[in-house]
Parts: structure tokens; sequence; C-alpha cells
């Protein structure tokens, strides 16, 4: 279920990504770049948060964008990863 808030919904989506990262064996380390798309700039702290707390240490490139809609009006925050390993 999506949470109202964006602290809420940036859990759920941070879940989903680790869990799609676990069924290909990698984990947040693996992740090379973030892409975060935000309506309201006031919640940029909440997702930083939720992010830095699942990512610890790890910085990837990461991009940040205000956006006036995304694919339905509860949405409030959508983050894209792209992920890589040398093996």
């Amino acid at each position: 279920m999506l949470g109202k808030d964006v602290t809420a919904q940036s859990d759920l989506i941070w879940y989903n990504i680790q869990e799609i990262l676990g069924s290909a064996s990698m984990e947040t380390t693996d992740i090379v770049k973030v892409t975060a798309y935000l309506l309201d700039p006031a919640d940029v702290g909440a997702y930083g948060a939720v992010k830095t707390r699942l990512l610890g240490e790890h910085r990837p490139a990461s991009t940040l964008i205000y956006v006036s809609a995304l694919a339905a009006p509860e949405v409030r925050v959508e983050v894209e990863v792209v992920a890589a390993r040398a093996d």
C-alpha cells in the first residue's frame, strides 16, 4: 500500500529497490546512479533521510528533479536507480 507522505512512500520505494537488487544478487552498494523526482521541495529532507538511512556511507551519483506531477495524484516521489557490478 502506498503511504500518504514522502517518508512512507520513500521507505516503500527503497524497500522495493532492495528487493529488486537482491533478486539480481546485487546490493545497494552496486547502485551507481540515483534519479529522484519530487513534487514539493519541502519534501527533500524527508526523502533524503530515508535514502541516507538505506544507503549508509555509499554515495552513488544522484540527481534530484522537482516536477509538477507524477504518475498518479497520490504519488509524491519517484526514484529510479542504475546498478552495475564489475565481475
